[in-house]
């Protein structure tokens, strides 16, 4: 059996890049405090939430405009219709 410092790798092929080892770390951690984060979570759903429903609120105002105009000049069709009949 042969013993190993552990600051000398075994291997310099197959022992991973420190560099590469540390950059994994931060992700992980990075990945991590963000997950635990709920309360920055919770406000990024809201904005989110706010930001579809003001999207969603002026589609809807939109077609009910356009009901409403189209509404409008059906009436005024039948309308004039009708006084030309009698």
């Amino acid at each position: 059996m042969t013993s190993h410092r552990l600051n000398e790798p075994a291997d310099a092929d197959t022992t991973p890049d420190l560099k590469q080892q540390r950059e994994e770390i931060a992700a992980t951690v990075q990945a991590l405090a963000a997950k635990a984060d709920v309360k920055g979570r919770v406000k990024t759903a809201t904005a989110t939430k706010a930001e579809q429903l003001q999207h969603n609120r002026a589609a809807v105002a939109g077609a009910a405009v356009g009901f409403f105009a189209l509404f409008a000049i059906v009436f005024q069709l039948r309308r004039s219709r009708r006084k030309g009949k009698e």
